[in-house]
């Protein structure tokens, strides 16, 4: 979510995105973009909590998604899902 912070503050919420779920727990690591405009969001799964440093998170649910601005003039998200293969 987003809102404005001139002439004031938060008067105008507006949704910029919405991430769907993983394979498992996770948080949003990371936030960068590219030399392109596209938005990169690299998430990891929430720490274990082990005290003993011997399993730090859940494997394989770890990813990356990338973003692209929607078009002027659309409802809803204002950044689209670019999947891509590797």
């Amino acid at each position: 979510w987003s809102v404005a912070i001139a002439p004031s503050f938060g008067a105008d919420p507006r949704l910029e995105l919405s991430v769907a779920p993983g394979p498992g727990p996770s948080e949003i690591a990371k936030i960068a973009f590219d030399d392109q405009g596209r938005m990169l969001l690299a998430e990891r799964a929430a720490p274990s909590g082990a005290y003993d440093f011997d399993v730090l998170t859940t494997e394989a649910t770890g990813r990356v998604l990338r973003y692209l601005p929607a078009p002027p003039g659309t409802g809803g998200p204002q950044w689209q899902l670019q999947p891509d293969e590797y």
